[in-house]
């Protein structure tokens, strides 16, 4: 089976995150903070488990300060969500399978999703801003 299209929305690596001592290193996400990113992520999980592409992105992105530069990609990415529905069935469940950083402040969440006929794995990156965790790029593929 041929893999989906990944559409990554919101780059916000351009720079590297501070340095959070002086020692050269990057701190480590606590569990506190990669709790707060799972619960950043989770009511888009669950719009996409209602079947509700356009509110799942309206959930990711409605807090995220680029998203007026990026507003005309967002049908397309909810036409793919709904198609990968169509063909895969409705999401049933979403587990975590994996999490991963860049310093303390950035955070990746993989996650795979079971549908009625196939599975799909949605990587969600999450920053803290200053102003509180948002998604800054959402994408997803079929199983590899």
């Amino acid at each position: 089976m041929r893999p989906l299209l990944a559409i990554p929305l919101f780059a916000l690596l351009a720079s590297a995150p501070a340095l959070a001592n002086g020692s050269g290193t990057m701190s480590r996400p606590t569990e506190a903070d990669y709790a707060t990113a799972a619960n950043t992520v989770q009511p888009v999980l669950d719009s996409l488990k209602a079947g509700q592409a356009r509110q799942a992105i309206d959930r990711a992105f409605s807090e995220n300060p680029m998203l007026d530069q990026v507003r005309g990609q967002l049908p397309v990415l909810v036409g793919q969500i709904t198609t990968i529905m169509e063909i895969y069935g409705p999401i049933e469940q979403c587990e975590l399978a994996k999490r991963d950083h860049v310093g303390s402040m950035f955070v990746k969440l993989t996650y795979v999703c079971q549908h009625e006929r196939f599975l799909t794995v949605w990587n969600f990156r999450v920053a803290e801003t200053g102003n509180g965790c948002i998604i800054s790029q959402v994408d997803f593929k079929d199983v590899e």
